[in-house]
């Protein structure tokens, strides 16, 4: 519980913070520095996410989460950059379905720019989006036209055919 924003005194959820950054930083002086490196940013990361949802007056709590509000989490927020910072701390590696329900669904192509721009697109996001769209079965044209915005990152033509054709995607937008 947060006692006070202004004093600096965020309550038991920080102190908990404090800790696992703590033992991330005693596990990076000790061995396999790199990984652990890797792993201490992550959770610094994730607590400066939550301070700053502290400082927001927020109730969202990222810190100590199950893999279902892991999950919900990333569904439901429409800010890449925080998605991100939490899906890494929790290890979350397969971001398609995040980046299919916001950017197509939701209408919200900033959050796939944002992707784009931290992510190296190859075919097995294109080939993650198509499982994604033909699970969803049917799209509204918005959504259609986000798709295909999307698929006109795929450099490669003979994978951007194969999954229009998938689709039933009109070939000449393609």
């Amino acid at each position: 519980a947060v006692v006070s924003t202004q004093s600096g005194h965020y309550g038991r959820g920080m102190e908990e913070c404090v800790k696992r950054y703590s033992k991330a930083a005693r596990h990076y002086k000790l061995d396999q520095a790199f990984e652990k490196q890797i792993e201490c940013t992550k959770q610094a990361r994730l607590v400066s996410l939550q301070i700053v949802y502290k400082r927001q007056l927020s109730n969202m709590n990222i810190l100590n989460l199950s893999s279902d509000q892991v999950r919900n989490f990333l569904t439901k927020n429409p800010n890449f950059h925080e998605s991100y910072v939490v899906a890494a701390a929790y290890n979350v590696t397969d971001l398609t379905p995040f980046v299919f329900r916001m950017a197509i669904i939701e209408e919200n192509m900033d959050y796939f720019e944002d992707y784009r721009a931290l992510h190296f697109i190859d075919s097995n996001f294109f080939e993650g989006i198509c499982v994604h769209a033909q699970k969803a079965r049917r799209l509204d044209e918005i959504a259609t036209r986000n798709l295909i915005a999307i698929l006109s990152h795929c450099k490669n033509n003979r994978l951007r055919r194969s999954i229009a054709q998938k689709l039933s995607l009109p070939s000449n937008l393609i």
